[in-house]
């Protein structure tokens, strides 16, 4: 097998009557190998490139990232002040309707010692009446 390309190879070359000029073929060998080194440089250029996007490409992910958790952390402490306030605002109701409340007890704390007092209660939540006095009921209009 070995020989048989040897022999295409000869018979090639005794078929083509080509003159070979070293020069030539020294020129374009380098021609070729320049062609090459570029090509090289280019694809380290854009390797370069390729890894230069990928690392933007991850710091803008990145600033995004934080950029998108900042954004939550403040609207979250922004529903918080807003439900704070709307809890304060129950709060100073709340706080408001038990002092009136505090001072109708407390009017009528001072009202419970008087006699007067004592005497209406009696009257109407007991029925009773003074040793004298007549009792009378009234009907109304629904015992009929």
């Amino acid at each position: 097998m070995f020989n048989k390309k040897r022999t295409r190879r000869s018979r090639e070359f005794r078929k083509s009557s080509n003159l070979i000029d070293f020069e030539k073929a020294k020129k374009a060998r380098e021609e070729k190998r320049e062609a090459q080194a570029k090509n090289a440089k280019a694809q380290e250029k854009e390797e370069l490139s390729k890894r230069k996007k990928d690392k933007r490409n991850k710091k803008r992910s990145l600033y995004t990232a934080i950029i998108v958790i900042i954004i939550a952390v403040a609207i979250v402490s922004i529903y918080n002040v807003i439900s704070v306030h709307g809890h304060l605002e129950e709060a100073v109701a709340d706080k408001e309707r038990l002092e009136t409340e505090k001072s109708n007890l407390e009017d009528t704390l001072q009202n419970v010692d008087s006699p007067d007092y004592i005497e209406q209660q009696a009257r109407t939540m007991l029925k009773m009446i003074r040793p004298g006095e007549i009792y009378y009921v009234v009907p109304t209009g629904d015992d009929e």
